[in-house]
């Protein structure tokens, strides 16, 4: 919050730093709007309030190496187990420590975003043991950048007051966080369309601070507020009222089912997966057999002997239909499904594996494609990996079947080396 100053227009502001000016000219900006005198001195004077999120990266991401934070050379950073800092995260009997993306030898900038779900963030978190990032969500998870990769974004930092200890509010994707900071809070009672956990947009009928902040200036109390939604006791008996006859009664009691997928670990050999008309049929193979993943490599925690790959040919694609008719009464009133997998390839080849979902009608017809892409190189960061992916989303209510693909593409080389293992399909409210 700025009180109004005798700053450049917006428009002066942006035409400086557009189209790749130089960090002088940005830092000129910066300096001038961070030094200019405030023209009131009480908050009857503050022209605009302005509110910024960062999404999908870390403080230490983008400013871990910034002097005066803690950063990388906290130390009292947490440790997952004693003698161990969380800098250092397991991967398969390795450690991966912090390491940069240097933008001046390779495109930094363009690596692939980690994954940012619920399921993901669980997982690395681990129950509260801090070490699974690196299986959860891939070694890119451990990466930063300097001031001399991101400039812009340290200027920043130099011109204006800075906070080292933000974190999200859910361990989960941009809706939840997204919610938190303009409601404050999810629903998690499930009273008003919630709760929030991926980033869908069915509807919620809860407010956000700015509305209830006009409803109280204007005297009506009405509605969904942060108390009554939240589940705490801050609505009062009207609230409470008056939003529950919104919605109709209570939450539909709660519903998930187990992996309605056979043979996802891969240690039946290829039972269950038939080959569709698409191509050869996917393969197994055993961790750690000459030239393919080793049991040490990233990949699931929980693994077995074997994963799936795409064999000798250029794509190979294995399905199997699921029958979720017996879910009709769920899925009529918004059932959705959960789709996971580790996923990958060799070193700096782009083979890839895909989970693909063809969702039909009871007479076959399809009402829709839901596709989980695997990782390229880069966003393996040039190793050989299996990470996790996972996929979320709504079925339509005359869903009666899904058909299940386990494809695996080539993009060089003599050998398919798309990678998978432990697709996971369940559906859930």
């Amino acid at each position: 919050m700025r009180m109004k100053p005798a700053r450049p227009s917006r428009r002066k502001f942006l035409g400086s730093v557009a189209g790749g000016a130089a960090l002088t000219g940005v830092n000129s900006v910066l300096g001038r709007l961070a030094q200019a005198a405030p023209g009131a001195s009480s908050l009857s004077g503050v022209e605009h309030v302005v509110i910024f999120m960062q999404e999908n990266r870390s403080f230490d991401h983008y400013l871990g190496t910034l002097s005066g934070v803690r950063g990388y050379a906290d130390q009292r950073a947490l440790e997952r187990k004693p003698g161990a800092s969380v800098f250092g995260q397991p991967s398969g009997g390795k450690l991966v420590y912090p390491y940069r993306l240097d933008n001046s030898a390779t495109s930094g900038q363009c690596v692939g975003d980690v994954a940012h779900d619920w399921g993901s963030g669980l997982a690395a978190t681990n129950g509260g043991r801090m070490d699974g990032w690196v299986p959860a969500k891939g070694p890119s998870s451990m990466s930063y950048h300097t001031r001399a990769d991101i400039p812009y974004m340290y200027a920043l930092a130099d011109a204006f007051t800075l906070c080292d200890a933000y974190f999200c509010s859910v361990n989960g994707p941009t809706n939840p966080n997204r919610l938190y900071l303009m409601t404050g809070m999810i629903d998690p009672g499930g009273r008003h369309g919630g709760p929030v956990t991926d980033n869908d947009e069915p509807g919620f009928s809860w407010t956000t601070y700015p509305e209830r902040g006009g409803a109280a200036l204007a005297g009506n109390t009405t509605g969904a507020t942060a108390g009554d939604a939240s589940g705490g006791s801050g609505g009062n008996a009207t609230n409470t009222a008056g939003s529950a006859g919104a919605l109709g009664g209570a939450a539909p009691e709660p519903f998930q089912t187990d992996n309605l997928l056979l043979n996802g670990d891969a240690e039946n050999a290829e039972n269950a997966w038939s080959a569709s008309n698409a191509g050869a049929a996917i393969k197994t193979q055993k961790y750690g057999a000459a030239t393919f993943p080793a049991a040490s490599d990233v990949g699931p925690v929980n693994r077995g002997a074997s994963f799936f790959y795409g064999g000798q040919g250029a794509a190979a694609d294995s399905h199997q239909l699921v029958d979720v008719s017996g879910f009709a009464s769920q899925i009529a009133v918004g059932a959705r499904f959960s789709l996971s997998a580790h996923l990958g390839g060799a070193a700096g080849q782009d083979d890839r594996a895909s989970v693909v979902l063809q969702l039909l009608a009871a007479d076959g017809s399809s009402l829709g494609t839901e596709t989980l892409g695997g990782p390229y190189a880069a966003e393996r960061v040039g190793t050989t990996a299996l990470l996790a992916n996972k996929l979320d989303g709504k079925l339509p209510s005359a869903t009666r079947s899904i058909d299940v693909h386990l494809v695996a593409i080539r993009a060089s080389g003599t050998d398919d080396d798309g990678y998978a293992d432990n697709p996971i399909l369940m559906l859930h409210n």
